[in-house]
């Protein structure tokens, strides 16, 4: 083989190769543009929590980062597709396990507070298992997801009542605290005045 029909040969293989490439970069652009397209079609659902944390039960959460972390995660997609409701189901699963599994707070290692929890985790896995069913339909999805925020609500109905519970319990001990003293005080005035009378 001379130099001159290696050099064209060489020369064919790299213009065959980077036309290649370029086709092969266009068809991904316009896959992805499509998905892009098709997505922005598909249906935006939103849910309702329908019960969110008093400033009270906030005070209590603030440290609790892996509430904080479903919180977030539920916030962020309130409004959102079936598709990506999909794509983030396995990350939701893996926080409600993690939170069910890191109670910070003292009240919620009552069984009846962690039943909530399982709840929660339990609907997160549901979710996750529904994403991976190719033929599973929107509406299937999206009442799924809203049984996530409707087990999150009933967590969220639970610290709200575990600090009004708190506050009661507070406010029923300083009252009994200042009955007690005012009685007490009444008592002594009144063995006052009956010592002074002899």
């Amino acid at each position: 083989m001379s130099l001159k029909k290696f050099i064209l040969a060489t020369a064919s293989l790299l213009l065959f190769l980077t036309f290649s490439c370029q086709k092969d970069k266009k068809e991904a652009e316009k896959n992805n543009y499509s998905e892009r397209f098709i997505d922005s079609l598909a249906t935006r659902e939103s849910f309702l929590l329908k019960e969110k944390l008093q400033p009270a039960a906030k005070e209590m959460t603030k440290d609790w980062n892996e509430y904080n972390k479903v919180n977030e995660l539920l916030n962020e997609y309130r409004t959102t597709t079936a598709s990506e409701i999909k794509l983030n189901a396995k990350e939701l699963a893996r926080l409600t396990r993690e939170l069910k599994d890191s109670i910070r707070i003292e009240t919620f290692k009552d069984p009846a507070y962690r039943i909530r929890l399982n709840v929660l985790n339990n609907e997160a896995l549901r979710l996750a298992d529904m994403s991976e069913i190719p033929s599973i339909t929107e509406t299937a999805i999206f009442k799924e997801y809203q049984k996530v925020f409707d087990a999150f609500s009933a967590i969220n109905s639970k610290l709200n009542n575990a600090t009004k519970k708190e506050k009661i319990n507070k406010d029923l001990k300083d009252f009994l605290e200042t009955v007690a003293a005012d009685s007490l005080k009444k008592d002594t005035t009144s063995v006052n005045i009956i010592h002074y009378e002899k």
